[in-house]
């Protein structure tokens, strides 16, 4: 618990006030950033964050939205689109509604997600391994709804599954296989700087027999961004009666643009580390 609540409180961060500006649409598909310091009856004057003055017509304007950015010593910093997920273990921020993106954890683990309403989402994916037919892989699914986020605090809960395909075995009955986590996590922190603690239980299926693990697994994570295009990403997954030398930690540099992130980085485990190379982590998510 000492190792629980340590690592929770090097994960929370401190946090710079965001200046309001907005994201401006234009009919030619441009897109400008910054705080309208004029308005008339015909045009915008908007200055960006390098201090440059655009005037532009509103007949050339298909949408004003607020921008979920910020402003910060004079530069711009967009938005981390893949704000819900850290490396595997989600946060307690939802995607939003009718929001998407398609992502891909290390090449074997490409799924879709989507935005049902602002606080339920859900996910749906295959686990591919070189080798195996079509019939063979295993399809992952799952649900997350965020109740609450309020004052840089939010909680949600969720479940995710997957079925393994049928086992067939002659003059024996099929086998049945799956398994999963049910999981509550809270987020402390806004979309460029947070911390999150996820409380997790696992449970497997074999035919109509159902186990529930009776402890849970603990799941520390943590973004921090550090400029304008990257952030700092990192969990650790403590599972029960694991001896501390051989919790998996999985850390990454996230590189972030308008609609893509993509995280380089690698699993390891302080037993290990010095027997060889760590396992490399690169996941890619775009969002439409």
């Amino acid at each position: 618990m000492k190792y629980i609540i340590f690592l929770f409180l090097t994960l929370t961060f401190l946090f710079a006030q965001d200046i309001e500006i907005v994201s401006i649409t234009t009919t030619d598909g441009s897109e400008i950033v910054g705080t309208i310091t004029i308005e008339t009856e015909a045009e915008y004057t908007v200055e960006t964050s390098s201090g440059i003055k655009i005037t532009i017509p509103k007949e050339a304007v298909v949408k004003i939205d607020d921008f979920t950015g910020k402003m910060k010593e004079g530069k711009l910093y967009r938005p981390d689109p893949n704000k819900s997920m850290y490396l595997f273990s989600p946060s307690a921020f939802a995607i939003g509604k009718n929001n998407k993106y398609c992502r891909d954890f290390c090449v074997l683990f490409p799924s879709f997600n989507y935005g049902f309403s602002d606080v339920l989402s859900a996910q749906a994916g295959i686990f591919w391994i070189p080798g195996l037919g079509i019939d063979d892989i295993p399809i992952i699914g799952s649900l997350k709804t965020s109740i609450y986020n309020k004052n840089k605090l939010a909680f949600a809960g969720g479940a995710m599954y997957m079925r393994i395909p049928t086992i067939s075995i002659e003059d024996e009955d099929d086998i049945h296989l799956g398994g999963g986590f049910l999981f509550v996590t809270g987020t402390y922190g806004d979309q460029f700087n947070h911390a999150s603690l996820s409380l997790g239980w696992g449970f497997a299926r074999g035919n109509d027999e159902w186990e529930m693990m009776e402890r849970p697994i603990f799941v520390l994570a943590g973004n921090k961004r550090i400029s304008q295009n990257i952030a700092l990403v990192g969990e650790s997954w403590i599972w029960p009666e694991i001896e501390f030398g051989y919790v998996p930690i999985l850390l990454s540099a996230r590189f972030i643009g308008k609609r893509i992130a993509t995280d380089v980085g690698m699993l390891f485990t302080f037993e290990t580390i010095s027997q060889g190379l760590p396992f490399p982590i690169i996941n890619f998510t775009y969002h439409f």
